[in-house]
């Protein structure tokens, strides 16, 4: 006791549920009998309840000054490490003070029948001040719960622990904490969907007159938003349906409720979520666009054209301008990269040539053949070129990116669609070999096979462990680790899932027929759809803070916040 007295809790709350709990009672302690969490030492870990889906909501804290950044949280049926982390969107530092941001994780369930028993450990990964780029997994605890009702939505939510009136009746003074609750869809709101706000006491006040006042900061101006919500209600539970802003930033919105009795305010609260802005349209008109790149200022993409020679290569500026073509008449350009200053691309008509351009030249520059026999993939880093034509009995190769000798990396392979390099390693997929192969770029070392038997492979992503792909004919998103092992199915049930990209821990994909943007941790986890309603979307590419995309069949390139 004198070690916490001296120390304090520092405390945070990580709230999942998910949809309305109306009627559950589940905020009162003895709603899910045989629940409890004992927690490791130096963590703290309470009233843990647990939906049908496997989605658990619990209180988990820290003891101790360290100040520690929780980036991701998982849950195992064994006491072993879980294989599967949920990201967190943000990531949470757990000092002294309150956090009430959260984000779903998942439990294993053996039974998902309400009332079923479910025993696990929790973990957590973590970095600290001292050694930030080192993520260190941590148990601290073990729930013991059962399974309840919760229907569908992502919920976050906050707690207050005291009252802010100076003088509260009797009727009111054993009312217990007042909890805000916020939903949003799957999981960020986007303009034109709805957010849906509850209220809730956790104990007493049934049969009470209390009055409620709704507040809400849309884009970080403070507004009013009692004539949309109700304001008076003898019932515990209080719910309120708003509309998402029309126009949206980056610039996360909080909503606030307070609650009065007859007389005094005696609990509010207020809850964040971050509303994701509207795709916005970077240029139109363009000829069936395919592969897309990027660089610190612009986007750039291939038009193989709608007839014989209309092809073009272009570009146009992060966040919107004027488009800038630098190639025409081509014959079918498709894959794009960008290194140094140019821009290169193959172009697989005729006798398929391997091209570059200056940005800064526009058109006033001929493009310059570096090769011949180019295909499908192609890419670049800071030194060469790599690419293989797209036919069977093909050699992987690299050439300098100012021309040279060209190095066989390969040879022999079965329809190369993508490839992607590293430091040391090229690594692509056999569409017809069925294969994710991999070989060293220096060209002395022997071709690795890390995945076989695939049903025609797609494009590729790489990131410092892993290969990503996407196989549209399965319609799924797998991986597997650079060294080789297992191959991991990450998402199925995708209908055309075609370009693919890895950034900051998550890989992103176009689904080609579906007509969205997908995304979710590479560990695995839960889908979100940043986008939706495009026309063919098919090439991708992604920076720290955007993805952008091309959409074939209606000639557009659209950019999202992650």
């Amino acid at each position: 006791m004198e070690y916490l007295m001296t120390y304090g809790w520092a405390i945070l709350v990580i709230a999942v549920v998910l949809g309305a709990l109306f009627g559950l009672g589940v905020f009162n302690g003895g709603a899910v009998l045989g629940s409890g969490c004992v927690a490791q030492p130096g963590y703290l870990c309470q009233q843990p309840r647990l939906g049908a889906n496997g989605t658990l909501f619990v209180n988990i804290g820290q003891v101790g000054q360290q100040k520690i950044t929780i980036t991701s949280i998982g849950c195992s049926s064994t006491a072993s490490e879980p294989t599967l982390f949920s990201n967190l969107r943000p990531s949470l530092i757990v000092l002294s003070s309150q956090i009430a941001q959260g984000t779903p994780f998942q439990c294993p369930l053996v039974s998902n029948s309400i009332g079923a028993s479910f025993t696990g450990t929790l973990w957590i990964q973590y970095t600290t001040s001292q050694y930030p780029g080192v993520t260190i997994p941590a148990e601290i605890g073990t729930v013991s719960t059962k399974v309840s009702m919760l229907g569908p939505g992502i919920m976050l939510s906050s707690t207050v622990s005291s009252s802010s009136s100076t003088s509260l009746s009797s009727s009111t003074s054993t009312i217990a904490p007042l909890v805000v609750m916020l939903s949003a869809p799957a999981p960020y709101a986007t303009s034109g969907n709805t957010i849906v706000l509850s209220a809730y006491l956790s104990e007493g006040g049934a049969g009470a007159p209390y009055t409620l006042t709704w507040t809400g900061s849309v884009e970080g101006t403070l507004t009013s938003i009692a004539s949309d919500c109700p304001t008076t209600s003898s019932l515990t539970i209080w719910t309120c349906t708003i509309a998402a802003p029309s126009v949206l930033s980056p610039t996360p919105d909080t909503y606030t409720v307070g609650v009065n009795d007859v007389d005094d305010t005696f609990a509010s609260n207020s809850v964040t979520v971050e509303i994701d802005p509207a795709p916005l349209l970077l240029a139109s008109g363009q000829g069936n666009p395919q592969d897309i790149a990027i660089d610190g200022s612009n986007v750039y993409w291939t038009n193989p054209g709608t007839s014989p020679n209309t092809g073009t290569v272009a570009y146009v500026p992060i966040g919107g301008g004027n488009v800038v073509v630098l190639a025409n008449g081509q014959g079918e350009p498709l894959p794009i990269s960008v290194e140094g200053g140019d821009v290169y691309w193959a172009d697989v008509s005729g006798v398929s040539s391997l091209d570059y351009v200056a940005i800064s030249c526009g058109l006033s520059c001929t493009p310059t053949v570096l090769a011949y026999g180019a295909g499908l993939a192609m890419t670049t880093d800071s030194g060469n070129v790599y690419w293989a034509p797209f036919q069977e009995d093909a050699d992987i190769v690299s050439i300098p990116l100012i021309g040279g000798n060209i190095l066989p990396l390969a040879t022999s392979q079965n329809v190369p669609l993508s490839i992607a390099v590293d430091g040391s390693n090229a690594y692509w997929s056999d569409v017809v070999g069925d294969n994710i192969t991999t070989a060293p770029l220096s060209g002395s070392g022997p071709t690795t096979v890390l995945a076989s038997n695939l049903p025609s492979p797609g494009f590729i992503a790489i990131d410092g462990s892993n290969v990503y792909w996407t196989m549209p004919s399965a319609g799924t998103v797998d991986t597997v680790p650079k060294i080789g092992g297992s191959v991991t199915v990450l998402a199925s049930g995708q209908e055309g899932p075609e370009g693919i990209a890895v950034e900051g821990g998550n890989i992103y994909w176009a689904d080609r027929d579906a007509g969205t943007i997908d995304t979710m941790p590479v560990g695995g986890g839960n889908v979100v759809v940043l986008a939706s309603g495009q026309n063919g979307p098919y090439g991708i590419a992604v920076d720290g803070s955007n993805v952008y995309w091309t959409n074939y069949n209606d000639g557009t390139i659209w950019q999202v916040a992650k």
